[in-house]
């Protein structure tokens, strides 16, 4: 006989079959990947909030610096209407010194040339 033929019958059928294939993970996720997502899941969140938070403190920022901004100019314009007030009430002083010296002079030659 053979030595193809010295073979059992259930013998060949065993060497002939294969392993059953292992699950897929697309089917029935493990443990381990799941926690992954939610890990991953919960960093992306943290990530968006900590985005979030930074562009609301950026924006409280620029509103703060807008209204020292507006403070600031509405400090130099206050200043400068005290200035040109000054130079009004200087102006004022300097204008009534001339009419004062004018008078002065006035009463001057009006008592050198009278009799």
């Amino acid at each position: 006989p053979s030595p193809s033929s010295s073979r059992s019958p259930s013998r060949s059928r065993s060497l002939s079959r294969r392993p059953s294939p292992s699950p897929s993970p697309s089917r029935s996720p493990s443990p381990s990947s799941s926690v992954a997502v939610a890990v991953a899941l919960a960093l992306a969140i943290a990530v968006a909030l900590a985005v979030a938070v930074a562009l609301a403190v950026a924006v409280a920022l620029a509103i703060a610096v807008t209204l020292a901004v507006a403070v600031a100019l509405a400090i130099a314009v206050a200043l400068a209407i005290a200035v040109a007030l000054a130079l009004a009430i200087a102006l004022a002083i300097a204008v009534a010194l001339a009419v004062a010296v004018a008078l002065d002079v006035a009463v001057a030659l009006a008592i050198t040339v009278a009799p």
